[in-house]
Formats: C-alpha cells, sequence, structure tokens
C-alpha cells in the first residue's frame, strides 16, 4: 500500500483560478483597471504535491507560500506557461481559506534544466519618472527643479497581470532622455522574467515543479498621491489608511470592516514619492494617542485589518506536553496551518507560582507572535519578541529614516 499523501495526511488543497482584468477606467493617467481574483477557475492540487509550506507575518498577514509538485509533462509545460501571476487559495479540509494570494514566481525542474519564470513582483508596466530638465541653454548644462513625465504604460501586460506600478529616479536629463529610460524600462520589465540553468551532474533527476506564492500584501506597489490643498490638515490613522486602499490601481479592496477606528491624527496628504505599503507602514508604526502599537495585515479574502496589538492571550503552549501543540487558552488543540501572527501564545507550566507580571509585555512566559512559518503535515515555527515600541517612538519623533 502506497503511503498517504501530504493532502491525505492534512486535508490541505491548493485551489487556482486566473484573475479577470478589464480598463482602464478612463482615469486622467490611463493606469488604473479592475482586477477581479477569481474570475476563471483553473486547477486544484491535493495529492500532487510533496511539499507546502506558508508564512503569515503580523506586519502583512498571508505573505508567502511555497508548493513543490509533480505532474506529467504536458500539465508541467501548462504550468510553465500560464502559472505566473494565477490567484492562490489554500483551504482546509473544512473549505476553510488559510492562506491566499498570487503566484509569484515558478521553478521547473526537467531532466537536468531549471526554468524560473518571475518574479511578478518584479515587472513594470506603469511607469513614471522623476527627473531634473537639464538646462541646455547655458554653457554648463544644469539641472532645474524636480519634474515628472505622464505614466506610461504597457496595456498587453496590464492586461494580463493588471497594474504594477513602478518609480524610476533619475538627475539630470531632458524630457527625451526621461522618456527613453521609461521606454526601455517598459520593453525590460513587463513581463516576468525568464532565467534558465542546466547541470547534467548526476543524471537528470526527478522532474518537479514549485510555486513560490505571495500574499496579496505585496501589491501595495502603486505610488500614492492625495493632495493636501482643499481639506483638512489631519486626518484619523484608520481614515487615512483606508483612503490609500482606495486608491488601488488595481481597484482590489472594498471590505473595510477589519479597519478599527484609530483617532490618532496624521497628516491627510502624501506624495507619490512612497509606495502604498510604505505609507501604510509609516502610519502604522506611529501607534495610536495611548502609545499602543498597531498592526496591519491582509487575512484571506482581501481583507485588511488594522487594529491594536491584543492585550490577552489566544494561545497555549506547554513545555511539558509531549505532542508539542498549540492550544486553546482551555486546552483545546489548534491545527498548526489554523495559527496566527499577531496574537499572543503563553506558557503557561513555565515559573509556576511566580507572580503575573501587570503586562503581557513584561511576562517571561509569553511572546507576541511577529511570524509564523507551517510546513506539511505538522511543522511549525513561530518568531516573535514582547511586541516592541522603540520603533514606534522613533517614529512619533521623526527618526524612522523616512
Amino acid at each position: 500500500m502506497a503511503p498517504p499523501s501530504l493532502y491525505q495526511t492534512v486535508g490541505l488543497s491548493a485551489h487556482f483560478w486566473q484573475p479577470g482584468i478589464s480598463g482602464p477606467n478612463g482615469t486622467a493617467d490611463n493606469d488604473y483597471c479592475t482586477m477581479t481574483p477569481k474570475a476563471n477557475w483553473m486547477r486544484s492540487l491535493t495529492r500532487e504535491y510533496t511539499a507546502l509550506s506558508c508564512t503569515w507575518k503580523a506586519i502583512g498577514g498571508c505573505w508567502s507560500a511555497s508548493i513543490t509538485f509533480t505532474d506529467d509533462r504536458l500539465a508541467m509545460e501548462w504550468w510553465l506557461q500560464n502559472a505566473v501571476g494565477l490567484s492562490v487559495e489554500i483551504v482546509d479540509e473544512a473549505q476553510g481559506v488559510v492562506w491566499d494570494g498570487f503566484v509569484n514566481e515558478l521553478t521547473l525542474s526537467l531532466a537536468g534544466q531549471a526554468i524560473t519564470r518571475g518574479p511578478l513582483t518584479e515587472i513594470g508596466n506603469a511607469v513614471m519618472i522623476f527627473y531634473s530638465p537639464a538646462d541646455t541653454a547655458s554653457d554648463e548644462p544644469v539641472g532645474g527643479a524636480k519634474d515628472t513625465l505622464p505614466t506610461a504604460w504597457d496595456g498587453d501586460s496590464v492586461g494580463n497581470y493588471g497594474v504594477w506600478y513602478k518609480t524610476l529616479t533619475t538627475g539630470r536629463a531632458t524630457p527625451v532622455e526621461a522618456g527613453q529610460m521609461v521606454n526601455l524600462y517598459l520593453a525590460e520589465r513587463a513581463e516576468p522574467g525568464i532565467s534558465r540553468s542546466i547541470d547534467l551532474t548526476g543524471g537528470a533527476g526527478d522532474s518537479q515543479i514549485t510555486l513560490e506564492c505571495a500574499g496579496w500584501v505585496q501589491r501595495l506597489d502603486w505610488p500614492v498621491r492625495i493632495p493636501r490643498a482643499g481639506g483638512a490638515a489631519t486626518a484619523n490613522a484608520s481614515d487615512q489608511i483606508a483612503a490609500i486602499l482606495a486608491l488601488d490601481r488595481n481597484q482590489l479592496w472594498s471590505d473595510y470592516s477589519g479597519i478599527e477606528a484609530n483617532t490618532l491624527q496624521v497628516q491627510n496628504w502624501t506624495d507619490d514619492d512612497r509606495s502604498a505599503w510604505s505609507s501604510i507602514q509609516a502610519i502604522m508604526a506611529l501607534g495610536d494617542a495611548a502609545n499602543q502599537r498597531w498592526l496591519f495585515m491582509v487575512e484571506p479574502g482581501l481583507r485588511p485589518v488594522y487594529k491594536a496589538v491584543p492585550t490577552t492571550v489566544a494561545y497555549h503552549q506547554s513545555v511539558m506536553s509531549r505532542r508539542q501543540d498549540i492550544t486553546t487558552p482551555g486546552g483545546g488543540r489548534i491545527m498548526p496551518w489554523r495559527v496566527k501572527a499577531g496574537e499572543w501564545v503563553l506558557t503557561p507550566d513555565l515559573l509556576v507560582g511566580a507572580i503575573t507580571p501587570a503586562t503581557l509585555r513584561e511576562d517571561p512566559r509569553a511572546m507576541f507572535i511577529e511570524q509564523i512559518t507551517y510546513s506539511a503535515p505538522l511543522g511549525l515555527s513561530l518568531q516573535g519578541g514582547t511586541a516592541d515600541r522603540i520603533d514606534q517612538m522613533m517614529a512619533w519623533y521623526g527618526l524612522d529614516g523616512e
């Protein structure tokens, strides 16, 4: 009898869709589209995969996943041609989504050859450039004030992958030279790159495919432009994060129910030197008026979550347990792919009888989970700390390097 597959052992499967992309929607820069992540179902992986892992972060949420599997020759060629850019969900035996995102990179190992396509996050199909116009009338050309050109974009690439915005910066240049830089970038980076290697040492080896996937938070790459004129000088931190998400060039975000109210006042404007993700992290780093740390993550279903660090324990992990499971405080077992980052885990059978500190941050038995990596079938790695607030204080005083 053949040994059970990973799917049969843990019940996790991966499902893939081709996104639907329409647009542009007639905006001034012509760089918006409408992306529907699960427009057309394509394939599922169950018993085929030989390795599966997922990573979640307290700052970011669903962050990365890796799936390795074997397939027949024709199927492998299909994956090579079509996988990059597919939407992916990893679901459990109850069809609950535990991780979702998109295929960022593919590596096909076949008869001694390794062919890699991607990563998708490095392409640019909507490109703007900052440059200093060169004054060629003077004896020695000098650069003027910073200027930009209208966004240039590759419609075919946008139709395949949605808008991937990239901002270029150069020094002194004429508008023609700046335009040439943009055109070259589009020509070279509008499609996912392909690299190959051949190693015939030791024979052909096993054929397999590895999909490296990225969470939707890694699509927060567009430059943010919220004018200061015509409105209030400040806004609630939570409102500003929602306003940034609403500027998404792919219009992916609509469910803001996970954004909790934070009345900390932040500047009600941004400029397009910063990406959306950088802008959100800068707001998140400020915490709130009570000096509490806040988190931003994207949960399955493209649900952004902005909330304060919890003050209660979500999980227990016993040093005396032979199974070394993660449990609820009441003792109920939690499957490793269901443990969440951004929560507190406590070791209740450590320092038994010691005085309990006033806060979890002071309790040596408690760990705030900054990152989780799950590896099928039952591997789990938790990284964390005590929810340190030094970075938050640095951001308050403008010492965060931005």
